[in-house]
């Protein structure tokens, strides 16, 4: 299978998946009819103690530097006040961030799109390397972050929150 194929295969697993989790979570709470129109409900309490984490990565278009043919191409319209994700956004506790989108995008983009999570009561997630690399060791290599990183994202993160 080639990576464009795998790509496509991964992404319709995991919409399954949250159409799936979502309408669970409707029909556990009482909510009567098909998932579609559970899904309709806005701010439905979750019968049990399942969250949802929502972690979409942004396109090339939305991240400078990143491949093209990658990501959400809809990424920023996520933030905004009309996206037509707001019954599922009404059930994400948790919105996930790339430490190197949060690095790499303009602070007009990153402000929008944390003041859209707070709003919304998300929590925010980062996905970031866990090693720091050294001028020996690490430099360039997944996993691994230059010196200095974490407190940038940090420092941008809670300026804008």
């Amino acid at each position: 299978m080639t990576t464009a194929g795998y790509d496509a295969s991964r992404r319709s697993a995991l919409a399954l998946a949250a159409a799936l989790m979502m309408s669970s979570c409707a029909a556990g709470n009482g909510s009567a009819g098909a998932p579609t129109a559970a899904l309709s409900q806005s701010r439905a309490p979750l019968s049990s103690s399942a969250a949802i984490w929502f972690h979409p990565e942004p396109s090339a278009a939305d991240w400078p530097g990143q491949p093209s043919g990658r990501g959400s191409t809809d990424y920023r319209e996520l933030f905004q006040p009309d996206a037509p994700w707001t019954n599922a956004a009404a059930h994400t506790k948790v919105f996930g961030l790339y430490a190197g989108w949060i690095t790499a995008v303009p602070d007009q983009l990153l402000q929008h799109a944390v003041s859209f999570i707070k709003a919304h009561d998300m929590g925010i997630e980062i996905e970031a390397p866990a090693l720091q690399a050294t001028a020996t060791c690490g430099s360039g290599v997944e996993g691994y972050v230059r010196g200095g990183c974490r407190s940038a994202i940090s420092r941008s993160i809670t300026c804008f929150g």
